[in-house]
């Protein structure tokens, strides 16, 4: 069950994120610290792999990101 707790953190996450600039984004991503966290992703949200979508690396929901060593998106 999803807590109100975990909705707020996953939202504040989005939250920074969408406040950050394109170039901001892509420095972040260049260095292996993308900013999208999907161990935010709130309880009972289906667990899987996916491409974050920041970054196109695959992730598992409920994890944390590993390091992109790719270039940066966009």
């Amino acid at each position: 069950m999803t807590t109100d707790e975990q909705v707020l953190r996953y939202n504040e996450m989005v939250d920074k994120i969408n406040a950050m600039s394109e170039a901001e984004v892509d420095k972040l991503v260049a260095s292996g610290k993308c900013p999208f966290q999907p161990e935010l992703i709130p309880s009972g949200t289906p667990i899987g792999m996916f491409h974050c979508e920041i970054c196109g690396n695959m992730v598992v929901a409920g994890f944390p990101h590993d390091p992109y060593q790719g270039t940066a998106h966009g």
